[in-house]
This record gives structure tokens, C-alpha cells and sequence, in this order.
């Protein structure tokens, strides 16, 4: 059993999101159901104030004011925090620090994760997983594509989700590292 969280619970963040009242009728997609749900995967990546990724990182992940991976207070050696999740929130509260939780202003690090991806829609399920793993900075999906296609060292940032569509599923999912294609002669030619 680890020690106890050594920060200060932060106020919750107000966060306009989608309704999260229980329809009467219980016909709204929103609708929390009671029936069982199949356990849904949850991971994200934790990354520094530096954008490094932080190994072995204390965390709790809060769903609804809960904190739900107490079994589980660390992230694994390259910085995936992954859980199960028996219900499907929308988001979870992450907070991190650093494995040893030293008691400075900078830490814990808090942000709202997605934990519904919906799969309905490519571009939201990419833009979702885009920003579980990082690479949610910029206010546009083609610039943190880029970001994405240069962090991996694609040949080109095209900024296209389909030009990297079926490594970040495999990243976000798997923790399997994108293995973009190899530059050309002629792209090494125009660096030069």
C-alpha cells in the first residue's frame, strides 16, 4: 500500500460538457444506465511541465468525485496510466506527480481526460486519443497532427488524420510506438 496523497484536493473544475442528468424517460443517449456495462480500457500518457513522458508517476484518477484506481496508484515505466473502467464517464480528472510526490507548488499536475472516445466518429475519436496522449495543445486537429507527425519523425507533417489514423489508434490502444514510413532519398535531398 502506497502512502497517502500528500496535495491538497483541488476544486473541481466547472467544465461545460454534455448533460450529465439522468433522463426520466431514460431514452437520451446521456442517460446513465444501471444496467452492466462491458469494463471500457482507459489510458492516457503523463507527461512533464516539459512535454517528457514521466515514468513511474503517483496518480488518482477521479471519475465523479471518486478516486477510482487505488489499486493502482502508479503509472507504468514509460508513462501509460492504464485502468479499466466498469461504467463509460465522459471524462476523468487525472492528477500526477512525480513517483516519490515531492511537496512543491508545481505539482500535482490535474487535467480532464476523455474516457468515452467515441467511436462513433473518426475525427472526435482521434481528436480524443490525440489529446489522452499529448498532443493537444494547438486549437486545430491538422496542428496537432503535425505535432504528432513530428514527435515520431514522419517524413512529411501533412497534418492529415489518415496519414496517421491507424498508428495513433495503435498508440493510444496498445502503447505501440507509430512506426512512421522512411523518408525518401529526395525529401533528405530537400533538408539539405
Amino acid at each position: 500500500m502506497s502512502a497517502p496523497w500528500p496535495y491538497d484536493d483541488a476544486e473541481p473544475a466547472v467544465e461545460i460538457t454534455e448533460p450529465s442528468w439522468v433522463c426520466p424517460g431514460g431514452t437520451c443517449q446521456c442517460n446513465e444506465s444501471d444496467e452492466k456495462q462491458e469494463p471500457r480500457n482507459f489510458q492516457v500518457l503523463l507527461r512533464d511541465h516539459f512535454g517528457e513522458t514521466m515514468g513511474g508517476a503517483r496518480c488518482r484518477v477521479i471519475i465523479n468525485g471518486r478516486v477510482v484506481n487505488e489499486d493502482t496508484p502508479y503509472a507504468d515505466g514509460d508513462g501509460w496510466l492504464r485502468l479499466e473502467l466498469t461504467r463509460s464517464p465522459h471524462t476523468a480528472r487525472v492528477e500526477w506527480a512525480p513517483a516519490n510526490t515531492p511537496i512543491d507548488d508545481l505539482y500535482p499536475y490535474r487535467k480532464s481526460y476523455y474516457a468515452d472516445l467515441r467511436e462513433d466518429s473518426a475525427s472526435e475519436a482521434a481528436r480524443r486519443r490525440l489529446h489522452n496522449v499529448g498532443f493537444s495543445y494547438y486549437p486545430s486537429m491538422e496542428m496537432n497532427i503535425k505535432e504528432f507527425q513530428r514527435e515520431f519523425g514522419y517524413p512529411r507533417a501533412t497534418g492529415r488524420l489518415r496519414d496517421i489514423e491507424a498508428d495513433l489508434i495503435a498508440y493510444h490502444d496498445e502503447g505501440v510506438p507509430p512506426s512512421p514510413p522512411p523518408r525518401s532519398p529526395a525529401q533528405d535531398a530537400e533538408k539539405t
